[in-house]
């Protein structure tokens, strides 16, 4: 686990532990429980700890195009078992602590519910690394695997309309989360009112979607050469999911060809953008196009394209450190604002006061939502 300190010049209340760091279900489930009135902790980082999993999928039919889609899912949850059959996700990777079918530890009250969203060429089991950290801190995660830009199939143009099919693609599956059947294992345990999402890549792109930005309708309908009405009304009849309460993209922009700056005037939601300096522009172009929007930038020095997800080394920074730094930031971000919680520790790592990682660099737009 990374060790905080305070920014220099800054004075906040120093942590005072909410309870004692343990693994598994019980730390889990407990920091669930307090959230909202707890004492002071940081978010619980532990790379080994496990998680329940569970294989699922859901089916919808995209507006506008009418298309048929049915999603893969895996979701991962807190168990008390100690040890379980690994979760395989596909043909080349699995991972021995995302326990298949694992029992589902008892909560007080519901668990919050984080959406994460797979880049292209990927999956949605991708994410199990920082699954398992949410997990650990009393959240269920669910992933899908967004069919049209997953590994196994084969790359080439995608349909016009297909960025924003992905964009459903979230809300169907919080719909999906939403009317879990009485026999579901979770039912009853996810809180689907207020949905924290996320993405990597493409799907950090997603999440922007997702986010509530104001589309540009006459820059996306010169772009898309060749679309039909249908795919052009995909776009036209989105609308914003008022169940997402907060925002993560991580190596992920959006261009101006799907919104403009003054479109994020719109977003309603606050967003944590995260980037790598060795990634492509080092995410400075789109933060500098989101000044409406209540946004916070993190740069990792060092950072590559894969340092927020660990998938693949980064042979400018470790890995490691990047993903302990990634699940620190996006745990204390949830716990503020989907968890709305008191946390002073977890407050000051989003405000910028304490430090989780010295190759992280801080900066925030002059937007603040109320």
């Amino acid at each position: 686990m990374l060790p905080l300190r305070h920014r220099a010049g800054l004075h906040p209340t120093p942590p005072v532990s909410c309870l004692p760091r343990v693994l598994g279900a019980w730390l889990a489930l407990q920091l669930a429980a307090c959230s909202t009135s707890a004492p002071d902790h940081a978010p619980s980082i532990d790379l080994q700890a496990a998680a329940g999993a569970m294989l699922d999928s859901t089916s919808y039919v995209v507006p506008g195009t009418g298309e048929a889609r049915t999603l893969p899912l895996t979701i991962w949850y807190p168990t008390d078992d100690s040890s379980g059959e690994p979760t395989r996700f596909n043909l080349i990777q699995r991972d021995e602590l995302s326990y298949l079918d694992a029992t589902v530890a008892p909560a007080r009250r519901p668990l919050p519910l984080f959406v994460y969203s797979h880049g292209d060429r990927a999956w949605g089991g991708s994410a199990h690394r920082i699954a398992r950290q949410f997990v650990l801190n009393g959240w269920v995660v669910v992933a899908a695997d967004h069919i049209g830009s997953t590994f196994f199939e084969t790359p080439g143009p995608k349909p016009g309309e297909y960025e924003i099919v992905r964009a459903y693609d979230v809300q169907a599956v919080i719909d999906h989360m939403e009317s879990l059947p009485p026999e579901h294992p979770l039912h009853g345990l996810v809180n689907t009112s207020e949905v924290y999402v996320g993405g990597h890549s493409y799907g950090g792109r997603t999440a922007w979607l997702g986010s509530g930005v104001t589309l540009d309708m006459d820059a996306i309908t010169a772009g898309c050469t060749g679309c039909t009405q249908a795919q052009l009304d995909a776009f036209a009849l989105f609308e914003p999911d008022t169940r997402i309460a907060a925002v993560a993209s991580f190596a992920g922009d959006l261009g101006t060809n799907r919104a403009a700056p003054a479109g994020y005037a719109s977003v309603q939601v606050p967003v944590l953008f995260m980037t790598g300096s060795n990634d492509g522009d080092g995410g400075r172009p789109m933060f500098e196009r989101v000044t409406l929007a209540d946004v916070i930038w993190l740069q990792f020095q060092g950072g590559c394209h894969e340092s927020f997800t660990g998938t693949l080394d980064c042979a400018t920074l470790d890995v490691d450190s990047s993903v302990e730094a990634t699940a620190t930031y996006l745990i204390a971000f949830g716990d503020v604002h989907v968890r709305h919680s008191s946390n002073a520790t977890m407050r000051a790592i989003i405000d910028g006061s304490i430090e989780v990682a010295d190759f992280v660099s801080y900066e925030r737009t002059p937007t603040r939502l109320p």
